[in-house]
């Protein structure tokens, strides 16, 4: 079975290539796994005319050509580590796509160690779609070649490319993220030239690409705090409090657990700006109340945070008269704002709208 490596070179990268090359070619000594054969297509565009997403689109081109049944991409400014093919190897009848966990490192230095916070393994799209895309995955990975060539990179983006790519893998193949390394990542020596980005410009375009993915998917994140589990509908990911789900904890937890000691069990609560139900949920699950009261005016937030309820099983417990009105001194009308994007948590209250607004003792 021949597996090729691409590489596509660009401005700036000539010269790592060569240590690119090197640590390849010591895997492949080291340990070949299941592959017999190995072909490095190393794709060159040091005037930076084509594009990553161009060279490696023929790269593929060229693995088919050359019969190859894998495709290892590996950037130029990257380094394949020792074990990548034998890490593989068991799963190459069982999968598509295979990545590691991502492992960041300087080896002239003689340092190296895995991406802090990142989760072990990943297997669904769902999980995908609620990680950090900084810790979920990156370009260093297996692909079947007949696969690589049916999705295929978008020639016309310049940044985030990578995970639309990604994300039409995982919506339609076999995928799998193992919790041991395929390559390192050398941090700090970006390629350069006109179709070269940086990583804001990269996290805003795979921040919108998810989040389109997301669109009209149900994604629950699961929490767990003292061996209790809860869990929670996900509209977007990066949202302040929504992110907090995400790695599996309540918002504000360490905050919320201390609230606890200091309230009896079988208490009332009303949670005035209730939002998703972040502190709702915590409450109901670890604070043994009598009733809970949520206030929440904001339309964006009331569609998770009854969904978050009902996930809970918390209808009983859940007085549901306060949604979709406000509180203030004075009854009357208001609207919402919300200056801050990826923060519900964040909406005021603005004079003049079509809200309901009653004093909190009514």
């Amino acid at each position: 079975m021949k597996c090729a490596v691409i590489t596509p070179i660009g401005p700036g990268h000539q010269e790592r290539y060569a240590f690119c090359r090197e640590s390849i070619e010591a895997a492949w000594a080291q340990d070949q796994g299941r592959f017999d054969s190995l072909e490095l297509l190393p794709m060159w565009d040091t005037e930076g005319l084509h594009g990553r997403s161009a060279r490696r689109n023929d790269g593929i081109a060229r693995a088919r050509a050359l019969g190859c049944a894998w495709i290892f991409f590996l950037d130029a400014d990257d380094l394949m580590f020792p074990t990548a093919f034998a890490s593989a190897s068991p799963y190459l009848d069982s999968h598509d796509a295979i990545w590691g966990t991502i492992y960041e490192g300087d080896p002239a230095q003689g340092t190296g160690a895995v991406r802090p916070n990142q989760p072990e393994r990943l297997e669904t799209l769902d999980h995908l779609l609620l990680t950090d895309p900084f810790l979920s995955l990156q370009m260093g990975h297996f692909v079947r070649t007949e696969v690589a060539e049916a999705v295929g990179f978008d020639v016309t983006m310049d940044v985030g490319e990578d995970f639309k790519y990604y994300l039409a893998l995982w919506s339609s193949r076999r995928c799998l993220k193992l919790n041991t390394p395929l390559f390192i990542n050398i941090r700090g020596a970006h390629s350069t030239g006109p179709r070269s980005g940086h990583g804001g410009q990269w996290r805003q375009a795979v921040q919108a690409q998810i989040l389109a993915a997301m669109a009209g998917r149900e994604c629950i994140a699961d929490v767990t705090c003292n061996g209790t589990a809860a869990r929670f509908l996900i509209a977007d990911p990066f949202d302040t409090v929504q992110s907090a789900q995400c790695r599996g904890k309540f918002f504000e937890q360490d905050e919320l657990l201390e609230l606890r000691r200091w309230l009896p069990a079988g208490a009332a609560i009303a949670e005035v700006g209730a939002n998703v139900g972040n502190h709702l949920v915590f409450y109901a699950r670890q604070m043994a109340p009598a009733r809970l009261y949520p206030v929440e005016p904001n339309p964006a937030s009331l569609a998770l945070l009854r969904r978050n309820i009902s996930l809970n099983g918390l209808d009983r417990l859940v007085d549901q008269r306060g949604l979709g009105v406000a509180v203030g001194r004075e009854p009357g009308y208001a609207g919402i704002s919300l200056p801050e994007a990826h923060n519900l948590g964040a909406a005021r209250m603005v004079v003049g709208g079509t809200i309901p607004v009653v004093p909190l003792d009514t």
